[in-house]
């Protein structure tokens, strides 16, 4: 089954609500990262970590971001790349390429402080505990991190709803299987009488 999500049109004033949310939580994880531990996709894999997980606390997304595209490496923010041209053409950011074996990898240096006035402490606290998460990853680990089903299940450039990513499913404890089981036994015991 493959999940695609309808074009949505947002006016320029909401345009520029998401992306400067967008853009501020960018900055963040750029600032507190060192360049050679954040590249453009670790970066994307951050920011819907980050949103997914606020999503399942609050129901609302912590970037503003609602959907994020499926790419091959992972879902990226819609407007990510005109977020981080923004941040250079401001100042706040540079972008370099660092020849990996393979590839060059897009690694951000802050280049001045970020302004957290417009998110809540435990708005920060995710998106840097998300980001140190990933600094333990490579590239690619963080890229398959994110190939859940939800993103086997969409097409190549189709959108990926934050809202779909925050639902985790998990296993249930030992207690709750015992219970289970008492449950179970109780009704084909009663089923039996």
């Amino acid at each position: 089954m493959i999940f695609e999500s309808e074009r949505f049109v947002m006016r320029p004033q909401s345009l520029r609500a998401h992306n400067d949310k967008l853009a501020a939580a960018a900055h963040l994880v750029i600032a507190r990262l060192r360049p050679e531990d954040l590249g453009a996709t670790k970066l994307n894999k951050i920011l819907w970590a980050a949103d997914c997980e606020y999503y399942r606390r609050h129901g609302k997304s912590l970037t503003g971001e609602e959907e994020y595209v499926r790419r091959d490496n992972g879902p990226c923010p819609l407007n990510i790349e005109r977020v981080i041209d923004t941040l250079k053409r401001d100042g706040a950011i540079a972008e370099s390429l660092q020849p990996i074996i393979s590839y060059a990898r897009r690694e951000f240096t802050a280049l001045k402080e970020p302004d957290i006035d417009q998110f809540e402490p435990e708005e920060v606290d995710i998106l840097l505990t998300v980001a140190l998460e990933f600094t333990r990853l490579t590239a690619k680990q963080a890229s398959d991190d994110s190939h859940d089903d939800l993103w086997l299940a969409t097409a190549t450039n189709a959108r990926m709803s934050v809202a779909a990513g925050s639902v985790r499913l998990v296993s249930p404890t030992p207690e709750v299987m015992e219970w289970a089981k008492g449950v179970f036994a109780s009704d084909e015991h009663r089923k039996a009488n």
